[in-house]
C-alpha cells in the first residue's frame, strides 16, 4: 500500500508471573527472557515474560525493548492507547473496525517491565478481553459519549495509581490526557516496533500468504467483460475462505486508463481486453499486516506497456539488492528511484499498523536491523498504463528474505 510522505495463559503461569513481578519490579533493568507457553494449535500465541541476568543485545525482545524506553524515560509504565500499539505491546487484538463506535473509546493497555499486562476495555469487550489471560480492567458502556468519556478517564488514573507514564501522546484520548501527565514516547516506540519477534513474524507471515491468496484470485479474475468491483468480490472471496473468518483488507484496483491515478478503489468500469490492471492489496489478520502490488496485462500487451512493467522490475530488483542489516534506506531509496519518479515513498515498515518505521525514503538516517520487514514498491504512472510492483522482505543476518510469493509477470495468465 501507498505511503504519501492467542493463547490464554493458565492460571497458574499468571499466579507465577505475578510472584515474579512482585519480586522483580525493583530491578527494573534487569533483561527479559519470552517463554512460549504450550498453544492450542496456534504458533502465533500470547507469550510469557521472565527475568533472564544476561543480555541477548540486538535479539531482544519487544518487551524488553519496551523495559528500555521505560528506563531511558524515567517511567514505571507504558500506557498503550491505540490498537495496533495495544496488540504489539501485549498479543491481544482489540475489536476494531474501520468504524469506531462513538460510544467507547476503544482498548487501552498499561504494561510494566514485569508482570501481566492490564487491558482497559468496554464492558461490551470484557469477555474477550479476559479471555486472553490478561488483566483486565472493565469501564461501563454508555449510549453518552460524554459519559464513556469519562468512565474511560477514570478507569485510566484509578490504574495509574500516580505513577509515571510513558504514552503515544499523539493516540492519547483527550479526556484521558487531561487527568494525568505523560512522557511521550511516540518516537522511541516506533523504534522499538521495527524489529520483529518471532511470534509477531509467524503472524505477517499469514498475512502476507492471505495476500499472495489475493493476488492470485486477482489474475483469474481479470478477463474482459467483468467489471473492477467483480474482480475485488473474487478476492475477497477467496482471502475470506483461506482464512476461515472475515478479514479487514482494502485496495487499490484499477484498470486501463485509471492506472495512472497512482491509487483508488475498485468501480463499475468494466476491463476490457486491451487493459492493465494494477492492483495492490492490503490486509490485517490475527492484529498484523500483510501488503502486496502487482500490475497486469489482460491481452497482448504492447512493447511501451513490456517496456514500463521492465522498468519498475527493474528498480525492484535494484531494491533487493541492497537489502541488508546495516545498510541506510536512502541507499534502498536512491537505488530503487535510480530510473523512476513517483509520487509515493518506496517502501515501508509493516508490523500490527499497515506503515511502521522505516520509511523507505531520501530523508532520516534509519539503518536496517535483521527482524525488520520492509515492503518495497516502486511504480510509474506518468502515462498509461501506470505500473506498480511490490514485495516483502525480512531482513536477515546476511541480507533479505523475500516473504511474498505472488506473480509479478505481466501476462495476468
Amino acid at each position: 500500500m501507498l505511503d504519501y510522505e492467542h493463547v490464554p495463559l493458565c492460571a497458574g503461569s499468571r499466579r507465577r508471573l505475578r510472584r515474579r513481578s512482585l519480586r522483580h519490579r525493583r530491578s527494573r533493568s534487569s533483561v527479559l527472557r519470552r517463554v512460549h507457553l504450550s498453544t492450542t494449535g496456534s504458533d502465533l500465541g500470547l507469550c510469557a515474560w521472565t527475568k533472564r541476568t544476561a543480555e541477548r543485545g540486538a535479539e531482544m525482545g519487544r518487551r524488553e525493548r519496551l523495559g528500555a524506553v521505560l528506563e531511558e524515560h524515567k517511567a514505571d509504565v507504558f500506557l498503550a492507547a491505540n490498537g495496533p500499539t495495544v496488540t504489539w505491546a501485549t498479543g491481544y487484538v482489540p475489536e476494531e473496525s474501520v468504524v469506531r463506535s462513538p460510544f467507547e473509546a476503544g482498548a487501552l493497555a498499561l504494561v510494566e517491565t514485569y508482570g501481566l499486562p492490564t487491558l482497559i476495555v468496554s464492558e461490551l469487550e470484557q469477555d474477550a478481553a479476559r479471555a486472553s489471560g490478561l488483566e483486565v480492567l472493565t469501564y461501563p458502556f454508555s449510549f453518552s459519549p460524554d459519559n464513556s468519556a469519562t468512565a474511560v478517564a477514570d478507569a485510566v488514573v484509578k490504574a495509574v495509581r500516580g505513577r509515571a507514564v510513558a504514552t503515544e501522546a499523539w493516540a492519547l484520548p483527550a479526556v484521558v490526557a487531561g487527568r494525568i501527565d505523560v512522557k511521550d514516547v511516540s518516537s522511541s516506540i516506533a523504534k522499538a516496533q521495527a524489529a520483529k519477534d518471532p511470534d509477531e513474524l509467524a503472524r505477517i507471515r499469514a498475512a502476507i500468504r492471505l495476500c499472495d491468496i489475493g493476488q492470485a484470485a486477482a489474475r483469474e479474475a481479470s478477463t474482459a467483460g467483468v467489471s473492477e468491483l467483480d474482480v475485488w468480490a473474487a478476492v475477497r472471496a477467496a482471502v475470506e475462505r483461506a482464512a476461515g473468518c472475515t478479514v479487514e483488507m482494502r485496495c487499490d484496483l484499477l484498470s486501463g486508463p485509471r492506472t495512472t491515478l497512482v491509487g483508488g478503489s475498485p468501480t463499475s468500469r468494466v476491463i476490457a481486453a486491451s487493459d492493465t490492471v494494477l492492483f495492490d492489496l492490503f490486509l490485517r489478520h490475527e492484529g498484523y499486516w500483510g501488503d502486496s502490488a502487482s500490475t497486469f496485462s489482460i491481452g497482448a500487451p504492447s512493447a511501451a506497456v513490456v517496456d514500463r512493467h521492465a522498468r519498475v522490475r527493474a528498480a525492484l530488483e535494484r531494491g533487493l539488492a541492497v537489502m541488508g542489516p546495516g545498510r541506510d534506506v536512502r541507499d534502498v531509496e536512491r537505488a530503487i528511484r535510480k530510473e523512476l519518479t513517483y509520487p509515493h515513498l518506496s517502501g515501508h515498515g509493516l508490523g500490527t499498523s499497515l506503515h511502521e518505521e522505516p520509511r523507505v525514503a531520501g530523508f532520516g538516517h534509519t539503518a536496517l536491523e535483521e527482524n525488520m520487514v520492509i515492503t518495497i514498491e516502486p511504480g510509474i504512472y506518468d502515462d498509461e498504463p501506470g505500473v506498480r510492483l511490490e514485495q516483502v522482505v525480512l531482513i536477515t543476518r546476511d541480507g533479505c528474505e523475500q516473504l511474498s510469493k505472488h506473480d509479478l509477470s505481466l501476462m495476468a495468465r
